[in-house]
């Protein structure tokens, strides 16, 4: 685990347990000051939740344009990752997510709104969230969950229309078809909160490691089965 700023923060050993190369990204480097934290800057426990700050002698100085670096550092001189983990009893890494909707697809930084602003062009959605999920190749994919139009037709091949529109770049986008519960949006429900309930569901049954793989098998029977929970989740709701 590692990026720009700070390229090595993170990594497994010959010695990790096989549940600590699958489930983690690795122990803290040497040297490196690897904290999780509250949004206050406080530190988590062990096993809670918070942003990633770093700080030690393989971090950048700062970015060129300074006016980047207040909001980059905390009081203490710490880097504000934006990235989510938690810190397990075994002092390895797993990261959860970001503070802000960026999908990280080989590399690439991705703005879900971007996307989402490009969906809601086409007259048959209604409404959509973009997220993103495990992938063994690409370390994320895209994934658009969508409510129809009123009225709209089927969407069919979506990710085709999404690739012809914005390019290759989320040629992977998958439209996995309705996961509305029934009743679920009398209840209040938007489509936001279905893609919060069927990232987490999928994060479960989508491999996000070679090991992964030869344990689960191709994902696509993974991504039906993550529609599958998903609806009764929303049914229990």
């Amino acid at each position: 685990y590692g990026m720009t700023e700070s390229p090595m923060i993170c990594q497994g050993s010959p010695g990790d347990t096989d549940d600590q190369l699958a489930h983690t990204e690795g122990h803290p480097v040497h040297a490196a000051l690897v904290t999780i934290c509250r949004p206050d800057g406080t530190e988590c426990e062990r096993g809670e939740e918070g942003e990633v700050r770093i700080s030690g002698p393989q971090l950048f100085k700062g970015y060129r344009d300074e006016a980047l670096n207040v909001d980059a550092f905390d009081d203490r001189g710490r880097f504000r990752s934006g990235d989510l983990a938690v810190m397990r009893d075994d002092g390895h890494v797993t990261l959860t997510g970001r503070l802000k909707d960026v999908i990280i697809r080989k590399g690439e930084n991705i703005a879900a709104k971007e996307i989402e602003d490009v969906l809601y062009a086409h007259p048959s959605v209604g409404a959509v969230a973009v997220i993103g999920l495990p992938d063994v190749e690409r370390g994320e994919r895209v994934c658009a969950v969508v409510e129809t139009a009123e009225g709209a037709e089927p969407l069919g091949s979506f990710g085709a229309v999404v690739g012809a529109t914005i390019g290759s770049t989320t040629a992977d986008l998958a439209f996995n078809g309705p996961v509305l519960a029934p009743g679920f949006g009398a209840q209040g429900g938007t489509v936001a909160d279905i893609a919060r309930i069927f990232g987490t569901q999928a994060r479960h049954v989508l491999p996000s490691s070679s090991r992964e793989v030869l344990r689960l098998g191709p994902d696509a029977g993974a991504m039906a089965d993550a529609v599958r929970r998903t609806n009764e989740a929303l049914a229990d709701l």
